[in-house]
């Protein structure tokens, strides 16, 4: 992703910054996520013959992964060709099995670059929808397209079914197809609409004609924006918990997480009792009220339950069934859902480790300032970041002692060493925060602790580290020495937000958004999370050693840091704003766990003014905050001399 090569026009400056890329099984493509700033140059396509939405009579409901309250985007490949998109009606689905499809909702964006639109049901997924059980050729000049508002992509369209369609236990594929003869334009290359919500298997069927169909669960993209209109009966009360991967809890301990579930009941839900089994024993009933009720007819909405710690540490399977909804006994066939629970003995804080690659010269990186922002006050105690600034070699904070780590573009971040995303958008291209939920599930199998120290006059800081280890092997630690509150106003930072209008962008991308108070094409923000020392060198390489640890064994590991010596960064630098990171490093380079500290003042690096100080020359002089000023000012001044001494001042 290398945005350097940004155009200047918005729409296309927007989605060029969102990439997202996957590949069918016969021919690879790659595919783009349409603009989080949706439409910000472009009109929207005329709509000459709307079609309005069909309500749904008393013994009918909507139905899809696809909600109407979702965002919805658009995706695409930037290339001509046949799309075939579809979602899947699982056996037991509680909405659809044994009921009738009346009708299939979908949205376009532009019927003028598409032809050849069908659509189409069937109990396998077809290679040629004509073979399909059901199928039908629309005519596009009865069709609405176009965009609506921002962050809304293409015209809601509902077709009723010549025949209904009887839904077997077998359940059922529900999709479209068209062909797009030339991508020319923006709605040509990204025709797909999707709906703006995490990932649900199946969901998000693509195809082609003579190519294999991907399920393209897991990679962030979302749901197909369709839906049927399912007639028949229905439940009133009734969740459908869906299975989730390993929640961990320590010896003696309660744990906390979140698991799906989907609302098949009208009444929607309030509240919820359940049980949760382990080796054939069930758990007493456990109850749950909702802060705000569900009330999405299909909806998958996150509720919280608790599992308790096993007895010994160690894995095993837990089934939790959701006995009632709203009060009364849980009306769904599949009322349980299967996961494992890992007890640990011990349950150390984990620590996600950004290292964000950015630069004053990089006209899109002021959504990084503001993804470590978002970061920070998120998970004040889970997450450290790095700010890297060596996009250009002229940012006064750039630093060429650091790892390489092979970024391709800015802004651009890696979590913990593995995970390569944007700072603000993340993986899913939603939010950086969801990415950092997901890292913090698993516990670390070595805890650590950080402690750092100004020694040596503040031109060193000495960093202590205590690792406890659930697990052998060899390993090294990174250290990293990080700025907050570095300004000056000299300093600019490109800003291509400046060109939005407020209402255009999320609420906090504003400040650098035109008339914000960050609102030009050149602005001096304040800088966070800087990196301005480490123990890596100018090639890269670290100069902490490496070292062995054996399990339930404590380790302690010291190095000490230089306090940075560039001119441009030690004017604006506060003593009381720094912070070390030290990363712990597996024997291949994955990170296991990090630290960080606030930086504490050296003791000894400030003395009392004693009855020799007029005899050498002062060279400097701070506030207690680290901020330099030119004369005495009252309160505590720091007065550096030219023996070297630093001494603590008291001007009244």
């Amino acid at each position: 992703m290398n945005n350097k090569s940004f155009t200047t026009r918005k729409f296309a400056a927007i989605a060029a910054m969102l990439l997202s890329s996957f590949a069918f099984s016969a021919q690879a493509q790659t595919w783009e996520i349409s603009p989080k700033f949706e439409g910000a140059d472009d009109a929207p396509v005329a709509i000459k013959a709307p079609v309005a939405k069909i309500d749904p009579a008393a013994n009918q409901k909507w139905w899809g992964y696809f909600t109407t309250d979702m965002k919805r985007i658009a995706v695409g490949t930037q290339k001509a060709g046949t799309f075939n998109q579809a979602f899947h009606i699982k056996p037991g689905n509680e909405v659809a099995i044994g009921n009738k499809i009346k009708a299939i909702r979908f949205y376009l964006r532009d019927k003028s670059v598409i032809k050849d639109l069908k659509i189409w049901i069937s109990k396998t997924l077809p290679g040629d929808v004509t073979k399909a059980e059901y199928y039908k050729a629309l005519d596009l000049s009865t069709l609405a397209s176009g965009d609506e508002t921002n962050g809304y992509a293409g015209k809601v369209n509902d077709i009723l079914l010549d025949n209904a369609y009887n839904v077997g236990t077998e359940g059922a594929y529900v999709g479209l197809i068209f062909t797009v003869p030339s991508a020319s334009s923006e709605t040509a290359k990204y025709p797909i609409v999707l709906g703006s919500t995490p990932d649900v298997k199946e969901a998000l069927l693509l195809g082609a004609p003579g190519q294999q169909w991907e399920d393209l669960y897991g990679q962030g993209l979302g749901v197909l924006a369709a839906q049927v209109l399912v007639e028949g009966t229905f439940h009133q009360n009734a969740i459908v918990p869906l299975d989730f991967s390993t929640a961990y809890a320590g010896l003696g301990k309660t744990t906390t997480f979140e698991l799906n579930v989907t609302n098949c009941g009208t009444e929607g839900i309030s509240n919820f009792d359940y049980t949760v089994t382990t080796d054939g024993v069930a758990s007493a009933e456990k109850h749950v009220n909702l802060a705000t009720p569900f009330k999405v007819f299909g909806g998958v909405t996150t509720v919280e339950v608790t599992l308790d710690a096993d007895a010994q540490s160690g894995t095993k399977e837990k089934t939790i069934t959701i006995t009632k909804v709203n009060g009364v006994p849980n009306q769904a066939n599949s009322s349980s859902c299967k996961g494992n629970l890992t007890t640990v003995d011990k349950l150390f804080k984990r620590v996600i480790v950004m290292e964000e690659f950015t630069g004053t010269g990089c006209p899109w990186c002021p959504r990084g300032i503001v993804g470590m922002k978002n970061a920070n006050e998120a998970y004040p105690d889970n997450f450290a970041g790095i700010a890297l600034h060596n996009y250009n070699s002229d940012d006064p904070m750039s630093m060429s002692a650091y790892a390489r780590l092979g970024f391709d573009g800015a802004p651009q971040c890696q979590l913990n060493r593995d995970v390569k995303c944007d700072p603000y958008y993340g993986s899913d291209k939603k939010t950086i925060l969801n990415d950092i939920k997901r890292l913090l599930i698993a516990p670390p199998a070595v805890g650590v602790e950080v402690k750092g120290e100004l020694t040596n006059n503040n031109t060193e800081v000495k960093v202590k580290v205590n690792l406890d280890p659930l697990t052998s092997g060899k390993y090294s630690l990174a250290y990293v020495l990080v700025a907050d509150s570095l300004y000056n106003s000299k300093w600019k930072q490109g800003n291509n937000y400046a060109q939005f209008s407020p209402a255009q962008a999320p609420e906090d991308m504003k400040d650098f958004c035109k008339g914000g108070k960050y609102g030009k094409s050149y602005c001096s923000p304040v800088f966070d999370d800087v990196a301005v020392s480490s123990s890596y060198n100018t090639a890269g390489i670290n100069q902490a050693t490496s070292f062995n640890m054996q399990k339930d064994v404590a380790v302690t590991q010291e190095y000490t840091l230089k306090m940075p010596t560039k001119k441009s960064v030690k004017e604006v630098l506060k003593l009381n704003k720094l912070n070390v990171v030290v990363i712990l490093l597996d024997s291949k380079g994955k990170v296991v766990n990090a630290g960080k500290a606030a930086v504490t003042l050296d003791p000894t690096g400030i003395e009392e003014v004693n009855n020799n100080a007029a005899e050498v020359k002062e060279v400097a002089r701070y506030t207690v905050d680290g901020r330099r000023i030119n004369a005495p000012q009252r309160g505590v001044n720091i007065v550096k001399y030219s023996d070297g001494r630093s001494v603590k001042e008291i001007v009244r």
